[in-house]
């Protein structure tokens, strides 16, 4: 993967470009929000209903009490992609129940992973979050049995989550390599590229390519959308990354970090590895500032635009072939939404 290296990875855009901000008025002007808030609470009252759930109240609280944190336009992204194929977004409801509780159940076993603190009622030990976790997983598979759209679409639909999450934990096993330390530069930036794309690419995959086939998408709209989800979701991972050091140091690892890996990509005579680990250390708030201003005057902040930026030409381009325009500007909307919040070390 080459993206990142240069500021010249996106023909046309100099170096020191932004996405324009006008698109967050479109955002609001072609967007019914209401609508991602009705279609989150079809999601809400679909898990509540589900006699399974029943038999393990905490799972089901668990889930349910996970639900209003989540971002309206976050959730509605498998109605929105079986729009885009022409279905109705109520059959894609079982979907976005599903990827909800798959996701859910990523973070836990994430959290464990990291030795995060978790608090959930009921589950006070990593065994337990380990097997409400597992639990969840079950219950997602549950959840897409009821796609009912036409012959085969819960089994179709079915083999779509189970390829991409597939995909979602190899990459969490390319994040948790930790020969990842010992490559070379160049290596590691690909490899961190591998991680984000499988791990939070597919995840996303999941819930657009996932839609598709519940409103009976041609193979080619599903994997049309599907690429969208991959690039949406890649574009958050990165923004998160930039988050984590440029907002909230202490808790990142230059290994995996985009904005490090570029760092020491980009200057030779920038901080050693040795250097920037101590920059990142508890207590190094002075330090901390001064490797802000080391990321500025190695022009990191512009290069990460530059990436987005061709992220976000690769989304575009993967809603070329989708035939209702309103869909596609709901689909543009979110794109630019989400990088009107670019992270900013000023």
């Amino acid at each position: 993967m080459g993206l990142g290296l240069t500021c010249s990875a996106v023909p046309g855009l100099s170096s020191s470009c932004l996405p324009d901000p006008l698109p967050s008025e479109s955002w609001r002007s072609n967007t019914n929000h209401s609508d991602f808030d009705a279609f989150a609470d079809k999601v809400t009252g679909f898990v509540g209903s589900r006699p399974l759930l029943h038999e393990w109240p905490a799972c089901r609280t668990a889930l349910l009490d996970d639900l209003p944190r989540e971002k309206p336009w976050v959730l509605s992204l498998p109605g929105i992609s079986c729009l885009a194929v022409g279905g109705d977004s109520d059959d894609a409801i079982p979907v976005a129940a599903a990827w909800t509780a798959l996701r859910k159940a990523a973070h836990l076993l994430d959290a464990v992973q990291d030795r995060d603190d978790v608090t959930i009622t009921g589950f006070d030990t990593p065994a337990k979050i380990i097997n409400l976790a597992t639990g969840m997983i079950f219950a997602a598979y549950h959840f897409l049995d009821c796609v009912q759209t036409h012959p085969g679409s819960a089994r179709q639909v079915i083999a779509v989550f189970s390829e991409a999450a597939f995909c979602s934990s190899l990459g969490q096993h390319q994040g948790l390599d930790q020969a990842h330390g010992d490559l070379p530069l160049g290596e590691a930036l690909a490899a961190y590229w591998r991680s984000v794309i499988s791990k939070s690419g597919s995840l996303f995959r999941m819930a657009t390519a996932g839609g598709a086939v519940a409103g009976a998408g041609s193979a080619h709209l599903v994997t049309s959308l599907g690429d969208y989800g991959n690039c949406l979701g890649v574009i958050l991972q990165v923004i998160d990354d930039c988050r984590d050091v440029l907002r909230h140091p202490d808790t990142a690892d230059y290994e995996v970090s985009l904005p490090l890996l570029l760092l020491l990509l980009t200057t030779h005579k920038g901080p050693s590895r040795h250097q920037v680990t101590r920059l990142l250390s508890p207590g190094a708030c002075r330090e901390r500032q001064a490797l802000f201003e080391v990321l500025h005057r190695a022009n990191v902040p512009a290069i990460i635009t530059d990436v987005l930026l061709e992220w976000r030409r690769r989304a575009l381009d993967s809603l070329k072939s989708l035939e209702h325009p309103s869909v596609v500007q709901m689909l543009e909307g979110i794109l630019d939404h989400v990088l009107t919040d670019l992270p900013s070390t000023g």
